[in-house]
C-alpha cells in the first residue's frame, strides 16, 4: 500500500470509529427563514370594500358575515370591523395564511371554521384585535409585535397559538395543542386545555426536550407573564420555562406527560425569581418552588422542587416524578438531598451557583444525561450514591471547585466530566474513592482498593478505586428498586466491541478502495 493511501486511512479511520461511539445528535437546521408568502386570494380593503366582489361575503355596516364555504386566504386591511363566519369554512391547500391581519385596530373575528392553511389565523403589528370563538384545523394562530388583543374560546385542533415580541395580551378558554410565548410580556393564559390528543412515539433520550418550545406551555426570554387554570396533557414537557423573568404560576395542572413536567433554565439569578405557588400540580403532586427560603424540609409529595437563593433546605425519602431536572439548587447553600430516588429525569440533579451543599444515599438511575450537573458549584460533598445507566454520572464545569465524590457506585454510565483543568475536584477522601464498574486495574495487596487510579478524563482521577461496592443504607419502602437494575456489563462490552469491528470493517473497505483507485492510476 502507498504512503498516501496510509495516510488517507489513518486520517478517516478515527472519524469513522468516533461517530460509531458518539451518541445521537439531531441534524442543525439553517437560522436563515425566508419571508412567508401568506398568499392572500380576497380582501377587504380599507375602504371597506370586498375584492373579489363575488366571494361568499355579505356585509352588514361593520359587519362582514360568510354566507357559504370560501378558498382561499383573506387579508383584512378595515379597522375597526367585525368578521363573522356564521358557521361556514375556510379552506386552504395547506399554504398561505387563513385570516391576515397587519397594521390594523379594532377587529373581531369569530364563528369561523378554518383549516389546511401554513398559518390559521395571523396577526401582526396590530392592536385590539379579538379572536374567539373559531375553529381551527391543521393550523395555528400567531401573534407578532401585537398588543391589546384577545383570543378566547377557540378550538385548534393539531395546531397551536403562537405569541411574539407582543405585549399587553389575553389569552383564555381555549383548546389547543400549544401556546408558545416568545420575547413578550404582559401576558395573561388562563382556562385553556392544552392537550395533544395523542402522545408521541419516542424515546427518552439525551436529545429529549432540549428545544426551548418543547413544552405544552412554552416560555422563552419573556416576563410580566400571569398563568392561571390551565390544564396540560400529553405533551413532551408539561410547562418550558427559558430564561424569563416574573412569572406568576397558580392552579395549573400538569399530567400525563410523556416524558417531563417542567423544564426549567435560567441559569443567573434574575431569570430565576418567580410566583410558582404549590396549587401547580404535576400528577396532583405540587410543585415546590422556593425563593427565599430557609430551614425548610420538603414534603415527601413534591412534584417537583426548586430551591432559588435558599439556604439550610431539606429533601429526603423523596421519589422525583419525571422532570427535566429532578431537583435544582440555584444560589443555595447548606442544603442536604438523602434517600431519595431519581430516575426517567433529563439531569437528576442541577446545581447551579451552589456551595455546601450534601448529596448521600440517593439512588440515580435511568437519566437521560446527568445523573450530577454542576455549574458554579463549590464544597460540596456527593457520597454514598447508586447512580446507574444515566448517559453520564456528572457533568462539572464553569468554575466548579473542591466538591469530593468518595463511596459512590458508578454503573453503567456512558461517560462523565469531573471539571476542565482550572477546577480541582475529587473523586476519593485522600483513602478510598468510589466503585467504577469499568474500572480494570488490580488489587494485588487485596486490601479492596485498586493499585492503580481509575482514570475518569485528562484532568480526573479516583486515586483509590474501589475493587467492590460499598453497602450503602437504604430507606424502606419504594424509594430503592428491589431488583437489580437491567445493566448488564457484558452487554456493554459487547455493545462497545460490536462498533469497534463495525468500525475497522469500515476502515478496510475504505482501504480496499483507495488501493483500487491507486492501481487503476498506475
Amino acid at each position: 500500500m502507498s504512503k498516501s493511501a496510509l495516510f488517507k486511512a489513518l486520517i478517516l479511520s478515527p472519524i469513522f470509529l468516533v461517530g460509531l461511539m458518539l451518541p445521537p445528535i439531531y441534524n442543525a437546521k439553517a437560522n436563515f427563514i425566508p419571508p412567508y408568502d401568506h398568499a392572500p386570494k380576497i380582501f377587504i380593503t380599507e375602504n371597506g370594500q370586498i375584492y373579489p366582489p363575488s366571494t361568499l361575503i355579505e356585509r352588514v355596516e361593520n359587519t362582514y358575515i360568510f354566507t357559504g364555504k370560501i378558498k382561499g386566504g383573506i387579508s383584512i386591511e378595515k379597522n375597526n370591523i367585525r368578521i363573522n363566519g356564521a358557521g361556514n369554512y375556510l379552506e386552504g391547500d395547506d399554504t398561505g395564511t387563513g385570516i391576515y391581519l397587519k397594521n390594523v385596530t379594532d377587529i373581531v373575528v369569530e364563528n369561523i371554521k378554518i383549516q389546511n392553511f401554513g398559518y390559521g389565523i395571523y396577526i401582526t403589528q396590530s392592536q385590539k384585535i379579538e379572536i374567539k370563538k373559531n375553529t381551527l384545523n391543521n393550523c395555528i394562530i400567531r401573534m407578532s409585535q401585537s398588543s391589546e388583543c384577545k383570543i378566547s374560546e377557540n378550538k385548534i385542533n393539531n395546531g397551536q397559538i403562537y405569541v411574539q415580541v407582543s405585549n399587553k395580551n389575553f389569552i383564555y378558554n381555549n383548546k389547543a395543542n400549544k401556546i408558545t410565548v416568545i420575547g413578550s410580556s404582559k401576558i395573561e393564559i388562563t382556562n385553556n386545555q392544552i392537550i395533544k390528543p395523542i402522545k408521541q412515539d419516542q424515546e427518552l433520550n439525551i436529545n429529549t426536550g432540549l428545544q426551548d418550545e418543547a413544552g405544552g406551555l412554552s416560555f422563552v426570554r419573556s416576563e410580566d407573564i400571569f398563568v392561571s387554570e390551565n390544564m396540560i396533557e400529553n405533551q413532551i414537557t408539561g410547562i418550558s420555562i427559558i430564561q424569563c423573568k416574573n412569572l406568576t404560576l397558580n392552579n395549573n395542572k400538569i399530567r400525563e406527560n410523556q416524558f417531563f413536567g417542567i423544564r426549567f433554565r435560567g441559569s443567573d439569578l434574575e431569570y430565576c425569581i418567580h410566583n410558582i405557588d404549590t396549587s401547580n400540580t404535576i400528577d396532583e403532586k405540587p410543585i415546590y418552588f422556593l425563593v427565599n427560603t430557609h430551614d425548610f424540609t420538603v414534603p415527601q409529595d413534591a412534584g417537583w422542587i426548586a430551591a432559588i437563593n435558599c439556604s439550610n433546605i431539606k429533601v429526603e425519602y423523596w421519589v422525583s416524578p419525571p422532570n427535566f431536572e429532578g431537583i435544582l439548587f440555584v444560589n443555595t447553600i447548606n442544603s442536604r438531598i438523602t434517600y431519595s430516588n431519581f430516575t426517567k429525569c433529563h439531569d437528576a440533579i442541577r446545581f447551579d451557583n451552589v456551595t455546601n451543599c450534601v448529596i448521600t444515599k440517593n439512588y440515580l438511575a435511568d437519566n437521560a444525561y446527568a445523573a450530577f450537573y454542576f455549574e458554579n458549584t463549590i464544597d460540596c460533598l456527593v457520597k454514598e450514591n447508586e447512580v446507574k445507566n444515566n448517559c453520564c454520572f456528572f457533568n462539572i464545569w464553569h468554575d466548579s471547585t473542591n466538591n469530593i465524590f468518595y463511596h459512590n457506585i458508578f454503573i453503567g454510565n456512558w461517560s462523565g466530566s469531573g471539571g476542565d483543568r482550572w477546577s480541582e475536584n475529587y473523586f476519593d477522601n485522600g483513602s478510598e474513592g468510589n466503585y467504577w464498574i469499568d474500572y480494570i486495574g488490580s488489587d494485588i495487596n487485596g486490601d479492596g482498593i485498586g493499585d492503580t487510579p481509575h482514570i475518569i478524563d485528562e484532568n480526573n482521577q479516583d486515586n483509590y478505586p474501589l475493587i467492590a461496592p460499598i453497602a450503602i443504607e437504604k430507606p424502606q419502602g419504594q424509594l430503592y428498586p428491589t431488583s437489580t437494575p437491567s445493566f448488564d456489563l457484558t452487554q456493554f462490552r459487547f455493545s462497545y466491541s460490536i462498533r469497534i469491528i463495525i468500525g475497522s470493517v469500515i476502515t478496510l473497505v475504505i482501504l480496499g478502495i483507495l488501493v483500487y483507485f491507486k492501481r487503476r492510476r498506475t
